[in-house]
């Protein structure tokens, strides 16, 4: 599909020349970029795959840093890296590995901009959102439930309930709805229902 948007439309995901709306096009577009540098070649296939793995490992070694201090941060990369699921996600051209290193890079983002009570930093949660964005993107609505579900129950255990509405700041969802809507309304357009 990749290979199709890179030769075709570049908005519209099609598998045999087809409209193909299983799932989101982000995937998609990160491979027919990826072949764009490299050919239609099996690494241009799972770049995507290879830079999601990375950006999980680096999500997590930079939010343990800030938590845990360095040592702990390396280990906990170690122990990421060398999980078979992880090594071998990381190489295969499949949906999985991306959504879930936004899920998890804006779960700690979220996280982060929650970070210092009762304080909801800005910046952390606009990208936050914007992970989220790119997560539905990349798989649809769980790239918002899923951070919803881990952030909330948090804060709740916590007691820290004042704070969900923080999340909410309207250029959090500003950012999520500039990145997340221009495509999907741009397919509506196109193909409605």
């Amino acid at each position: 599909m990749a290979g199709e948007m890179w030769l075709g439309d570049a908005l519209l995901p099609t598998l045999n020349g087809l409209p193909y709306f299983h799932k989101p096009p982000l995937f998609y577009w990160i491979g027919a970029g990826s072949m764009q540098l490299f050919g239609s070649t099996e690494f241009a296939a799972r770049v995507a795959s290879v830079l999601a793995a990375w950006l999980m490992g680096a999500a997590l070694l930079l939010a343990m840093r800030r938590w845990h201090g360095p040592r702990v941060a390396a280990v906990a990369l170690g122990v990421l890296a060398t999980t078979p699921f992880f090594f071998i996600g990381g190489q295969y051209a499949n949906h999985d590995m991306l959504v879930g290193a936004l899920i998890s890079a804006a779960v700690l983002a979220l996280a982060r901009a929650l970070d210092e009570p009762p304080r909801v930093h800005l910046g952390w949660l606009v990208a936050g959102w914007a992970l989220c964005a790119l997560a539905m993107l990349s798989k649809g609505l769980i790239g918002v439930v899923l951070p919803a579900l881990v952030i909330g129950p948090w804060l709740l255990v916590q007691g820290r309930w004042r704070q969900v509405p923080g999340l909410l700041h309207p250029l959090g969802l500003l950012a999520f709805a500039v990145v997340a809507a221009p495509w999907f309304v741009a397919m509506q357009l196109r193909f409605p229902g």
